[in-house]
């Protein structure tokens, strides 16, 4: 997965941490386990998940930063 710019970041949000993503998905799935699977699953689940949203914020937090760099330096028509 290539991140470089606010939009590619934002699919990547939408791909898997919206309504309809790939983690709703997957916790969805989590409901049809045995209920003595739950808790070894439900824990791996939410670790990842978690995992992956502080992988996301990181991502975020450069992008956004690199973009008010450029604004201060006065850049106006630039890609991020």
């Amino acid at each position: 997965i290539n991140i470089s710019d606010s939009s590619s970041l934002e699919n990547l949000r939408i791909k898997y941490f919206s309504r309809n993503g790939i983690y709703a998905q997957l916790f969805e799935d989590f409901k049809t386990l045995h209920k003595d699977e739950k808790p070894k699953y439900g824990k791996v689940l939410n670790d990842e998940k978690n995992i992956a949203q502080n992988i996301f914020d990181v991502l975020k937090n450069k992008i956004e930063s690199k973009a008010n760099k450029l604004e201060k330096l006065g850049y106006k028509n630039y890609k991020i």
